[in-house]
Formats: C-alpha cells, sequence, structure tokens
C-alpha cells in the first residue's frame, strides 16, 4: 500500500530543518541507507512532501501542548553517546570520540560538549601510533570536515564529510614539531576556528605555513615569533575516513 503524502504550507519549513539536520554528518543517500528507505523518498520528504503522519502529530502535540519530543520520549537535551565498547570483539578496540566539525577552508569550529559519536580502532594500531608521540590514547579524537566549499580546500585528499583523527600530543607539551607536508588540524588567526592543512615551517621556524591541496585556495602564514606550536597546532591527522562518493 502506497504510503499517504500531501504537500502542506509548513511542509517546506519541515523539509529545511531535515535538511539541515541531514547534512551535518550525511549525505542524503547516506542518511536514507541508515532509515532502510530509498534516497528518493528522503528527497521528496526534503523538497515539501511530508507524510500525513507528520502532520498530524503536529496537530496532536499543539491540541495536548506538549512538545514532539516529549510526546515520544525523546531527549531534550544534547545528545551525549558513550562508546558501544563490546568485551567478546576478537580483536582489542580502543573507541575514539567525534568532537567537533571543522572546515578545510576559512577555519570554522562546532564543538560538541559531549562525544555525538564514537569510532573503532584495533587497539594495537593506536598504541603504534601514540608511542611516537607519547600521546595518551585517551588524547585521541576525531573530528568531521564541513560540507560544501568550507570542506572543499583538501580536495582531492580529503572530501568534504571525511572524518579525521588527531592526535594533539601530551597534554603538557601538545604537537612539538611539524613534519613538513603532513596534515594537521590547526587554528590559525585569533584561533577561534580550527581548518585542515598542509604545514610546513619556513625561514628557520619563524613562520608556519598551512596550504590546502586544492589549488585555487591560498596559503595562511602565521608568524611564530613568541608562540608554541600549540598555540596554532590542534594535532596531528593520523586518519582519514572518506565518505562513499
Amino acid at each position: 500500500m502506497a504510503r499517504d503524502r500531501r504537500r502542506s504550507p509548513w511542509g517546506e519549513g519541515v523539509g529545511e530543518r531535515l535538511a539541515t539536520g541531514i547534512e551535518k554528518d550525511y549525505t542524503q543517500r547516506n542518511f536514507a541507507k541508515k532509515l532502510g528507505l530509498t534516497e528518493g523518498i528522503v528527497s521528496l520528504w526534503i523538497s515539501g512532501g511530508v507524510p500525513d503522519a507528520w502532520a498530524r502529530l503536529r496537530d496532536v502535540c499543539a491540541a495536548a501542548g506538549i512538545s514532539a519530543d516529549r510526546l515520544l520520549g525523546l531527549p531534550t537535551g544534547p545528545v551525549r553517546l558513550a562508546p558501544p565498547r563490546d568485551p567478546t570483539a576478537p580483536v582489542a578496540q580502543e573507541w575514539i570520540p567525534l568532537v567537533a566539525n571543522v572546515a578545510a577552508g576559512e577555519p570554522m569550529i562546532s564543538p560538541r560538549d559531549e562525544a555525538e559519536d564514537w569510532y573503532s580502532f584495533k587497539a594495537k594500531w593506536l598504541q603504534a601510533v601514540t608511542r611516537k608521540s607519547g600521546t595518551p590514547v585517551a588524547r585521541i579524537f576525531a573530528v568531521k570536515v564541513a560540507r560544501g566549499a568550507q570542506g572543499e580546500s583538501m580536495l582531492p585528499s580529503i572530501r568534504p564529510g571525511a572524518s579525521l583523527v588527531v592526535d594533539p600530543g601530551p597534554e603538557s607539551t601538545g604537537v612539538t614539531s611539524i613534519e613538513d607536508g603532513d596534515i594537521y588540524v590547526c587554528k590559525p588567526g585569533d584561533g577561534d576556528g580550527w581548518t585542515v592543512k598542509r604545514a610546513w615551517m619556513a625561514d628557520r621556524s619563524r613562520y608556519l605555513v598551512l596550504k590546502g591541496d586544492n589549488p585555487s585556495q591560498g596559503a595562511i602564514v602565521e608568524d611564530m615569533k613568541g608562540r608554541a606550536l600549540r598555540d596554532v597546532v590542534v594535532g596531528k591527522v593520523v586518519y582519514i575516513g572518506q565518505e562513499e562518493a
């Protein structure tokens, strides 16, 4: 039996809000796959073709004076997830928290107070990664590259929506040296925004040069006189997880 849908005056607003929510972490295709739907259905919802049940739910909530979240028993505060640890896993794992959205372009950051998601890696791999830097495994974290133009400066190496695992170095020192040409999460300028770039030290370590792989993007040059690397460098990217094209 076909789903009963209708276009309504309030459907456009729902579609816009749904699209905004999806684009934080998914493509429409991946979001549909997560829910076991077709991409066409999700596209229809975003364009304003909402199911009648959604309209009825809104009417019920308005009449009862209760929010949809409260009616359905959903959390009304920030989503706080714990790592889904599995002691029966055949290979020892470590779970890395996703803590922020970052740019691969003009600096930006959307931090989370708590982990929004967790990524699983083999414990031996993480131990090998951190052995060189001396970073405790508990300090390793993940960020997600912004979608759209804000995430394009590292193309083709890093695509918008990619997940990056970052080694921030030991808490006492942070990152203490740059491996020229490697990829880092940095906070140039006033430090309010994070961005992903390749980094080089220049002029006897006086300047830190940050450059994306996209030739259309210019370089950022930071004068490091009187500054420690941790003032600009958040951490080194040690793993890139690309989304499906």
